[in-house]
């Protein structure tokens, strides 16, 4: 399902998901999509019959189910409309509207001579903290006149992004014979993401690969830890079981 890449005589090189994956996350929505209208029915019967309690259930399956059904629309428009052609003398984008790592639904595309670059960054942005962090690398094209087009983020931890933004990156500025700088790592903030609120210096500051491997180690550290907690609770239970009396 990776992203598949196309060379023409013109030497333009074609960068969009494969067709299994777009495949997939369609077929995947079309599957749910009848259950997922079925709810606001489902709920409707269940207040009218005055049934609260299964009502209050079924409310909370209704957001898990709006929450998943989000993300796979996303990734769906994302299979489906995120494309990136690498030409002789522009490069011509469809990438999400509005830039960071949270799922998107609108999108705009691009056609950006390389004349217009001054040069292509790259940076990795870390969200989260010791119980789950999140490593993602961004990439954007410096345009003249201060202005930016985001090309778009994939996880550190997949080595198989459906569409390797970094390795694009490159290609555009040698293609343009523009710098790529690699940008110092930066803390992020879900929240102000998802609110687009700027981030505060504490929060924006860089980061150290000794921070970096630091805060690895002690992500490691609490895994075992919960994996260790959990393995002595089940075995406690074992235990208790059979010293029960039958």
């Amino acid at each position: 399902m990776a992203a598949s890449a196309a060379k023409s005589d013109q030497e333009q090189t074609e960068y969009r998901a494969g067709g299994g994956r777009r495949l997939a996350f369609t077929f995947i929505f079309l599957l749910l999509l009848p259950f997922y209208v079925s709810l606001p029915a489902m709920l409707y019967q269940r207040i009218a019959s005055g049934l609260w309690v299964d009502t209050a259930g079924l409310i909370v399956i209704a957001v898990g189910f709006t929450v998943l059904m989000a993300l796979i629309v996303a990734e769906m428009l994302s299979s489906i409309r995120t494309h990136v052609s690498v030409g002789d003398k522009s490069v011509r984008l469809v990438v999400p509207s509005t830039s960071g790592p949270t799922p998107k639904f609108t999108y705009k595309a691009y056609e950006v001579p390389y004349d217009d670059i001054t040069s292509v960054e790259t940076r990795r942005e870390i969200y989260g903290g010791t119980l789950a962090p999140v490593k993602l690398l961004g990439s954007r094209l410096m345009l003249k006149g201060d202005k930016i087009v985001p090309l778009g983020f994939v996880s550190e931890a997949d080595t198989d992004p459906a569409i390797p933004y970094p390795d694009i990156a490159k290609q555009i500025a040698a293609r343009a014979g523009k710098p790529h700088h690699e940008k110092p790592s930066v803390f992020r903030t879900m929240r102000q993401r998802l609110l687009r609120i700027k981030a505060q210096i504490a929060e924006d500051r860089e980061v150290t690969e000794a921070e970096i491997d630091a805060l690895n180690s002690q992500h490691r550290n609490l895994v075992l830890a919960l994996i260790l907690f959990l393995v002595l609770l089940v075995g406690t239970g074992i235990v208790l079981d059979f010293l029960t009396p039958r």
